[in-house]
């Protein structure tokens, strides 16, 4: 019952605290099997990063879900643990040095963004406004 229109993938890095890779040296995909991994609401995103890495995350990897990606982001700050995030969400913490991306790289998925609008009713003006500008946004690419 929705129109979907896929805008754009995401991308994700991981990240930890400078004190954490220390107390925790990350080199290797592999690595992140002796950490602490943090998440919101399900491991979704660190599964299909372990598998993308030729790994399988195991129910005995230590972690920890927060109620939210603020906490998940003060968390991994403060040195609880290794975390996935957007890479856009966390480039000020990087360019700062309150998180360091062991790999220095980002890691393709298939999360994206998505608009979705209910079908079979008329939108608004505004809403077809905010859409076609939402569309024609992600159709130029990030630089827009």
């Amino acid at each position: 019952g929705f129109n979907v229109s896929r805008l754009w993938p995401e991308t994700l890095v991981v990240v930890c605290s400078p004190a954490y890779l220390r107390a925790h040296p990350i080199s290797a995909p592999r690595d992140l099997m002796g950490c602490t991994l943090l998440h919101v609401d399900d491991t979704r995103m660190w599964d299909e990063w372990f598998a993308d890495n030729g790994l399988t995350l195991s129910s005995s990897n230590a972690q920890m879900t927060l109620e939210d990606r603020h906490f998940q982001l003060s968390s991994t700050i403060n040195g609880l643990g290794v975390s996935l995030f957007a890479s856009w969400a966390v480039q000020d913490e990087l360019r700062k040095g309150e998180l360091i991306d062991p790999f220095g790289r980002q890691f393709e998925t298939s999360f994206a963004y998505h608009l979705v609008i209910p079908r079979g009713r008329r939108s608004s003006r505004h809403v077809e406004m905010f859409s076609n500008w939402l569309l024609d946004a992600a159709q130029k690419g990030p630089s827009a």
